[in-house]
């Protein structure tokens, strides 16, 4: 797509983020360096590392982007130290994605 997009599937996307945590994408210390919050000259920490977004839930990293396309929405969040990832696809573009993680990872019991 011209504005940086992929045509996939829920499936693939999740393939995706099975690769990357089980190092068969990148090198353990490559997706540490990925998911590794940049910060500015002064010192400020940025939330956007490597195309990904992290942040601390519960004193987990949490690993998770967006994107959306005319007409469609999807979601990738993983838990990288419990192996967990949940990709979420939509044909709705404002569709608020983000806002059933929460649900599905406490539904599967996760943490």
């Amino acid at each position: 797509m011209p504005g940086g997009g992929l045509v996939t599937t829920a499936e693939d996307l999740i393939k995706f983020a099975i690769a990357l945590n089980t190092n068969k994408l990148v090198k353990p210390e490559t997706r540490t360096q990925m998911w590794t919050r940049p910060r500015t000259r002064d010192g400020k920490e940025q939330s956007y590392a490597m195309g990904f977004l992290t942040e601390e839930r519960k004193g987990l990293l949490t690993v998770f982007n967006d994107g959306s396309q005319a007409g469609t929405r999807t979601y990738l969040f993983l838990i990288p130290s419990q192996g967990f990832a949940v990709a979420l696809m939509t044909n709705l573009e404002r569709a608020f994605c983000e806002e059933l993680v929460p649900g599905i990872v406490e539904a599967i019991g996760q943490h």
